[in-house]
């Protein structure tokens, strides 16, 4: 028995829900516009049995006729599920792509986009760009080979990590446009897009070097991570892989170094 008609009967014998169906149809199914069909929101009472049906006829099963999951599998897979909860990353979390249902907004032309008020045009561009940033994770975490090594479950971490905000700040601004969209409300930008609380400096110079020298000291150890993956340098180079993790270090070393530029002119000033 070949190892993804394992994965199905797992699910088929377990709870059988309808979100981990749809992960493994994504995983395992070819026909893009069904998996969209079984992502619209709303279409769980309806398509339940349709999805049973073709999760299994993905995989070269019937499920009318479906095969009893092996013992020995059931065991191993308890066995695994112990391992995981020692190793402290979680279980169900990380060895499978979450489902979490979008809200159904249809890409639209620049042409037609720009039709509406510029703060809803600016919620919807930002919407759209969340929806094809999760659906490109998504993938990525699918594309994580099934072994349960350390890397692979971090991996698989660092990827819902990602998912799972983008999927919060997708329903946060789903509400302004829905509201809109039934009650023609067009928000003000600030209250969508609050302004950062300014971020309050020391008012001395000895303070202001001594923040300056705590964030050169986390870049060079973020600089580090990137090429070694440890915070100290090693004789050999081993670059971090492209991939959320990645992307928070860089974005945060830019943050730093942002910081330290203003740093460096407040000293300027105060030194006048």
């Amino acid at each position: 028995m070949e190892q993804k008609q394992i994965e199905v009967l797992q699910w088929w014998y377990g709870n059988r829900d309808y979100q981990t169906g749809v992960t493994l149809y994504a995983k395992l199914g070819k026909n893009r516009t069904l998996l969209n069909t079984f992502m619209k929101p709303g279409k769980e009472r309806f398509l339940s049995s349709k999805l049973h049906y073709q999760v299994c006829k993905a995989v070269g099963l019937n499920f009318k006729k479906m095969p009893l999951l092996p013992e020995d599998v059931a065991v191993q897979n308890a066995a695994n599920l112990e391992a995981l909860k020692a190793s402290g990353l979680g279980t169900n979390e990380i060895t499978q792509a979450p489902y979490i249902p979008e809200k159904h907004i249809p890409f639209i032309s620049d042409l037609k986009l720009m039709q509406y008020p510029r703060v809803i045009r600016r919620l919807k561009m930002e919407y759209q760009e969340n929806y094809k940033n999760r659906s490109i994770m998504h993938k990525k975490m699918t594309e994580v080979p099934e072994v349960n090594s350390p890397e692979n479950l971090q991996s698989r971490a660092d990827y819902l990590k990602d998912i799972k905000a983008m999927s919060a700040r997708m329903e946060y601004l789903y509400k302004f446009i829905q509201n809109f969209e039934d009650k023609g409300v067009v928000p003000a930008a600030e209250e969508v897009w609050p302004p950062n609380e300014e971020y309050v400096l020391p008012e001395n110079i000895t303070d202001l070097k001594k923040l300056k020298k705590n964030l050169q000291t986390n870049n060079t150890k973020d600089r580090n991570q990137l090429l070694y993956q440890q915070k100290t340098k090693d004789d050999k180079e081993n670059p971090m892989p492209e991939g959320p993790k990645r992307s928070r270090i860089e974005n945060r070393i830019k943050k730093n170094e942002e910081t330290i530029l203003i740093i460096d002119t407040k000293i300027v000033e105060l030194e006048k």
